[in-house]
């Protein structure tokens, strides 16, 4: 067991993430001050409605109280009982164990029989809730714990944070106009980081996909926004065209891409029939091999054209039936990557760094472990003995 022990010991930081209880929990703690993606505003329209989630290895929720949207620890103050149970709801906050209740600042304002268990009223506990910094890019939510946000290019306000892909995401995930928003999801047996790295990846397309050729390097670029990246189909529609659209408000979407945002989520637009949807993949983990994913998408505003086949049909039967071809597709592309990540968990010990062999198809991988590097200070890359 030793022996065990101290080989774990001797990984690097990364490959120990991977396997290693500990290392992940002290891995998730220093991701606790990042912006992090917690949901979507279409779960948020209501009074009182919240939405649950996870950042840095801590339960938290986000509750709309009136016109604004406010976040905190999901742990009550009194006996650690959680307030939120479930992924979404609506109702005031009220500890389902003691019925300690909770004002839009996060403070007790109401205990039952407050003076005769502590002899003082509520107010006069003196007890809140831990509270979150909240903001939101068009219909995504994301939170962090401000005073652990770290110094560099991971600080400042959500906006910097997401530099030039703000705008865009801005304009692509908009929910104003769209269907309701659609949502499935597993728990997978693999790191997140793995998880992550394959929607990176556009070199393995032909062995898990089964495309018939891999893509010339020509055929797709890369886009890179400080901490996160973008895929793009073609070389034609570059990064500073986009931008210029979006905040022009005239972007029409052309060719697929796939955004990759700084930790825990993915955001594909793709067209499918006369429509052009976007698909939001959600990575939150729970251990060093175990993560709960789920996958959100929604029909856009934009229009791709008529679809002969469909054409016959009523607007909202035509969306039944491509929201149902579109789900189809994406749920077998995913339990694909879903599965291959499986496998590799299964390997994960034997697992370095990937930063020695990432061809021109895997370079974003290559940026991903850069931010990661960057979201661990204290670590300077040697392996720990």
């Amino acid at each position: 067991m030793a022996r065990g022990c101290d080989a774990i010991r001797g990984m690097d930081i990364w490959t120990r993430t991977l396997v290693e209880e500990g290392a992940f929990v002290d891995e998730q703690a220093k991701l606790a001050g990042v912006w992090t993606f917690l949901g979507l505003t279409s779960d948020l329209k209501e009074d009182d409605a919240w939405i649950t989630g996870q950042i840095g290895g801590r339960a938290v929720f986000v509750q709309r109280f009136g016109g604004t949207l406010r976040g905190f620890e999901n742990v009550c103050a009194h006996r650690g009982f959680p307030l939120r149970l479930g992924g979404k709801g609506r109702g005031a906050v009220i500890c389902g164990f003691h019925l300690w209740r909770y004002n839009a600042d996060g403070r007790v304002v109401g205990v039952p029989i407050a003076q005769e268990a502590f002899g003082c009223s509520a107010e006069e506990l003196h007890a809140g809730l831990a509270e979150l910094e909240v903001a939101c890019c068009g219909g995504l939510v994301f939170g962090r714990f401000a005073h652990q946000a770290p110094a560099g290019p991971l600080s400042g306000g959500l906006e910097a944070f997401l530099g030039d892909a703000f705008p865009m995401l801005e304009t692509i995930c908009q929910f104003s106009d769209a269907p309701a928003v659609r949502t499935y999801g597993r728990i997978v047996e693999a790191n997140w980081k793995l998880m992550i790295n394959i929607t990176l990846d556009d070199s393995h397309l032909p062995a898990i996909h089964g495309r018939k050729r891999f893509s010339r390097r020509d055929e797709f670029d890369y886009w890179r926004f400080g901490a996160h990246s973008a895929h793009t189909e073609g070389q034609q529609e570059t990064q500073a065209a986009m931008l210029a659209d979006c905040v022009a408000g005239v972007y029409q979407p052309v060719r697929y891409k796939l955004f990759n945002l700084f930790p825990n989520v993915a955001i594909g637009l793709l067209r499918l029939g006369p429509y052009w949807y976007v698909l939001l993949q959600h990575f939150e983990p729970v251990g060093p091999a175990e993560t709960k994913w789920r996958a959100h998408y929604f029909r856009t505003p934009w229009r791709a054209g008529a679809e002969p086949l469909l054409a016959p049909q009523s607007p909202r039967t035509t969306d039944r039936i491509v929201a149902w071809l579109f789900e189809r597709v994406a749920r077998r592309v995913n339990e694909e990557d879903h599965i291959a990540c499986e496998r590799q968990q299964t390997n994960a010990r034997n697992i370095p760094p990937p930063i020695a062999l990432l061809s021109a198809h895997e370079e974003r991988i290559g940026w991903f472990y850069e931010t990661w590097r960057m979201s661990q200070p204290g670590e300077d890359g040697s392996p720990r003995l």
